[in-house]
């Protein structure tokens, strides 16, 4: 796994300094929602990867929070047949992705990508 929670949470405050503490909460309850829609395995995996990301922006504001959303992606991927190393991989994955996305804060105070990518 290249990513790290650290790793991570530098790119979310970097890539989102105004986001706040219920802004991500609010995002990763879009993201646990869709982790429950997901009908195909690669899918859920997919869903599983964001919402470890977007806990790593929860943790950035509260270590108590962060622990608390970390435990249950943990349980959650322990009432999968979903493995430690999918997982990783789809995170990896993801964040090379998302570092190449443009973003744009909701009204809700989430962040969405657009269909934009970063210049170089």
């Amino acid at each position: 796994m290249k990513e790290t929670i650290i790793s991570i949470a530098k790119w979310h405050e970097e890539t989102f300094p105004d986001a706040t503490l219920d802004g991500q909460i609010e995002k990763y309850n879009e993201e646990y929602d869709e982790f429950y829609e997901a009908n195909t395995e690669e899918n859920m995996i997919s869903e599983l990867a964001d919402m470890f990301i977007v806990v790593c922006g929860i943790a950035r504001f509260s270590a108590m929070d962060g622990l608390f959303y970390f435990h249950e992606v943990d349980h959650e991927l322990g009432k999968s047949n979903i493995s430690f190393e999918q997982l990783s991989n789809a995170i990896d994955k993801k964040m090379e992705t998302n570092r190449k996305r443009v973003w744009a804060k909701t009204a809700e105070g989430t962040y969405h990508h657009t269909n934009k990518e970063l210049k170089k």
